[in-house]
């Protein structure tokens, strides 16, 4: 179960945000396509996928075929009696239950900025909009990383050595420091979705994104004043989740596509995956010894072998660069635009794989030395509305007073799954950079 979220409010108050909005302006800067234009320009996975904002249910079944009917012999006698009997087998299929992923995002807008503006409609626009703004990116930046990872909610895990100093935590893949950012309150377990490790978080005051690391404090007083401080226990290998995040993430690409084949004791949704590890589990490919070229070769080789199909590859912008610079004079560039919000679009590298050209593109968002190889028609990102949007269910209203501060709340959520009805026509490709 997922910890209580502590509060992080700084002393004198300037956690808050400033100012109040109004529907109008909500209406006018906030509606569905400016959102998806926002969310989707920074995001390339995220955009990419294909979505369908009406699904409901409280539980979502995802139906996968693993198997076909298996009643078939060369002599007929052995369908129908002779030994061995094999009779007609029906096709072999399971059911993924998914469960619905929550995720929210608060603007807090003090009624100071909506007086001190009174008289000014442009800076009080720009006041509300720089606090939805970052709101949104909040929003986005938690579903676009969550889609790669683990429903443990595990953002970043520190390194083996030396990896907490007087506050300062060194991250094990430098590149999960894009999920760290300056406000959160963060927990510590001994391992991916335990429980927290002692009582205490750590509140982020700094981040040094160029070094792949972090520095916390023990109190959000402390935060405020940047006075550094290890919280107890916190030593060796640790796996780090925003509070109240724990175990309740999306079950993103590295749930659906484990770089280690599932066992025995596998549960993902309901079903033991074991019985066929790759139309299941997708494909695993470890080319962390070869050149990542060659590397994402073998993978697609592999994922064809399986008439997997994967037309779309997506990494890290280290792994993009060292793929960039490996292919040299061969190197062959695409453009994607989407398809529903005009002026997003991203370029990309294509590669020869064995049946398809797989279009490669980089993700801020994707973990290091992995490259995901997908078939785009076997995924979707459902959703019960727009992932993000402005929440209004309950009441029609878009704006709500805090009734422990004098401001206005402004309220981010989504409820989304992330789901594929053919795993195994996907691979997963560990590596070297």
């Amino acid at each position: 179960m997922a910890s209580t979220f502590p509060a992080y409010t700084f002393p004198d108050a300037s956690g808050l945000s400033n100012a109040t909005a109004l529907q109008a302006i909500l209406k006018e800067f906030y509606g569905p396509q400016k959102i998806k234009e926002m969310v989707y320009r920074r995001n390339k996975l995220f955009a990419m996928l294909h979505k369908e904002e009406d699904w409901a249910g409280e539980v979502v079944p995802i139906p996968v075929v693993y198997a076909n009917p298996m009643g078939a012999s060369r002599t007929f006698s052995n369908l129908v009696g002779s030994s061995p009997t094999i009779g007609t087998p029906p096709s072999q299929a399971v059911k993924f239950f998914m469960q619905w992923t929550q995720d929210y995002a608060v603007v807090s807008i003090t009624n100071l900025v909506q007086l001190a503006s009174r008289n000014d409609a442009g800076a009080f626009i720009k006041a509300i909009q720089r606090e939805m703004n970052g709101g949104l990116r909040t929003a986005e930046n938690r579903w676009a990383g969550a889609i790669f990872r683990r429903s443990t909610g595990t953002i970043g895990v520190s390194a083996t050595f030396g990896s907490v100093g007087t506050g300062i935590v060194a991250l094990s893949d430098p590149l999960a420091v894009t999920q760290f950012e300056v406000g959160q309150v963060i927990m510590a377990s001994s391992s991916d979705g335990g429980s927290n490790i002692g009582s205490g978080y750590g509140y982020i005051f700094a981040v040094d994104r160029g070094a792949g690391q972090f520095t916390v404090a023990t109190s959000a007083a402390n935060a405020a004043t940047k006075t550094a401080g290890t919280p107890n226990n916190w030593t060796g290998v640790m796996y780090f989740s925003v509070a109240g995040d724990v175990n309740l993430s999306i079950n993103g690409l590295a749930d659906w596509l484990p770089t280690s084949s599932p066992g025995g004791s596998d549960s993902f949704n309901g079903v033991n995956r074991s019985a066929d590890p790759t139309r299941l589990a997708g494909v695993r490919w470890n080319g962390s010894n070869q050149n990542i070229e060659e590397a994402l070769v073998d993978a697609a080789a592999l994922a064809a072998r399986e008439d997997g199909t994967p037309e779309l590859g997506i990494t890290n912008h280290t792994s993009f660069a060292a793929l960039e610079k490996a292919l040299g004079a061969k190197r062959e560039y695409v453009n994607y635009e989407h398809d529903e919000v005009p002026g997003v679009g991203f370029s990309g590298l294509r590669i020869h794989g064995a049946d398809e050209e797989i279009n490669i593109f980089a993700d801020r968002s994707c973990p290091g030395k992995i490259c995901y190889l997908l078939d785009p028609d076997s995924w979707t990102l459902g959703s019960m509305k727009q992932l993000p949007h402005v929440l209004t269910e309950l009441d029609g209203l878009s704006e709500l007073r805090d009734p422990n501060n004098d401001a206005t709340q402004i309220r981010i959520g989504g409820y989304g799954i992330l789901a594929s009805d053919s795993p195994g026509h996907n691979a997963v490709a560990q590596l070297q950079s």
